[in-house]
């Protein structure tokens, strides 16, 4: 369980933008790492021996993003390693690195700008793998919007202003010809209520990922195209850890990773393709019979290769999203990438495959 002191620290803490020596941080505790491990019968994959290691990881919400995490639970890859995950939904990326640093939890899976501003602020975190690649995020708009141009003079709602979704939006309709200060923008943070307000005229348009663009185009909204069709090769998030706890834990980290890894091996194999989007369903709260939209995000995210391959994040694709965000205000500069990226716990479980 979450220990209730760490959660109240979350509370009396801000630590998004920098440490103070008024509010210091306890020491996280280490994580047990995973017991030791033999093999199945045929030699396939390790079993765990004892007792499993308890990582508490938080993501904004279900998403595809996560999808190899979910296989990897359902199909017991992290049982096998040794883990056991207990997952949080924390909508505000604030509230994650909050948590993070405070060791409320151990891993975070957010966007890479979310992690280069905590950085900047002087958080001590690193992007130790990719989860999902490319951005699957599409510009949905209200019905009487044609093209780029006819959203000026309009409100665009996006989710916090500065984040991702802000940055990006900004970035692709000024790549269209229209720029920040001919428009306004209205930050709609629920993610549930942006298609209410694009239907009620609230905003005229906003980006939206998977599975929402699919709903909101079901519901009769219509699409200008995806974010990577006008601004190709952009990295979009990864899983973020405290460097102190990563060091700390090293061990339970690799076997985290090697579970995801394996998780996202299972999803390519097209022979898993049908109960691979029963596992997402379940995992997303969706109904088990939503196959238009199974399948629409298994074309995305795997024949696609949304997910990417082997969860190593685009570095270029890091560096060129950030340096947008740079551009339109939403970062004060682009921090160093071989400060905060660190894919040598990644290189360890991918060895061990």
């Amino acid at each position: 369980m979450v220990h209730h002191q760490r959660r109240l620290s979350i509370m009396l803490c801000t630590v998004m933008f920098g440490l103070t020596s008024a509010c210091a941080l306890p020491a996280m505790p280490a994580v047990s790492p995973p017991a030791a491990t033999g093999t199945t019968p045929d030699g396939r994959s390790p079993v765990a021996a004892g007792p499993p290691a308890k990582i508490v990881l938080a993501q904004t919400a279900p998403s595809p993003s996560g999808w190899p995490m979910y296989v990897a639970i359902a199909r017991g890859f992290y049982t096998e390693e040794g883990v056991e995950l207990e997952k949080l939904d924390l909508p505000s990326s604030t509230t994650q690195t909050q948590a993070l640093l405070a060791g409320d939890i151990h891993i975070n899976s957010y966007t890479v700008d979310s992690v280069a501003r905590a950085v900047l602020g002087g958080a001590p975190l690193k992007l130790v793998a990719s989860a999902q690649e490319i951005p699957d995020l599409q510009l949905i708009v209200s019905a009487d919007i044609n093209t780029a141009t006819d959203l000026r003079g309009r409100t665009l709602g996006v989710g916090s202003p500065g984040g991702y979704f802000d940055t990006a939006l900004k970035a692709m309709l000024q790549i269209q010809g229209v720029e920040p200060s001919e428009y306004q923008i209205l930050a709609v943070r629920d993610v549930r209520a942006r298609i209410p307000a694009l239907q009620s005229g609230q905003i005229a348009a906003t980006l939206m990922s998977s599975p929402d663009d699919l709903i909101a185009l079901k519901e009769g909204l219509r699409s200008l195209g995806f974010l990577y069709q006008v601004i190709p090769g952009l990295q979009y998030n990864g899983y973020a850890v405290a460097d102190q706890w990563a060091k700390a834990n090293e061990t339970t980290l690799v076997h985290f990773l090697r579970g995801t890894l394996k998780g996202l091996a299972w999803l390519r194999d097209p022979a898993n393709k049908g109960e691979a989007q029963r596992i997402f369903l379940q995992a997303a709260g969706m109904p088990v019979d939503a196959t238009e939209i199974a399948n629409l995000l298994y074309d995305r995210m795997v024949v696609q290769q949304m997910l990417g391959t082997d969860m190593r994040p685009n570095l270029s694709g890091t560096e060129k999203m950030l340096t947008l965000a740079v551009q339109l205000g939403s970062l004060p500069s682009v921090p160093p990438l071989d400060t905060w990226i660190d894919l040598h716990y990644l290189d360890q479980a991918s060895r061990l495959q």
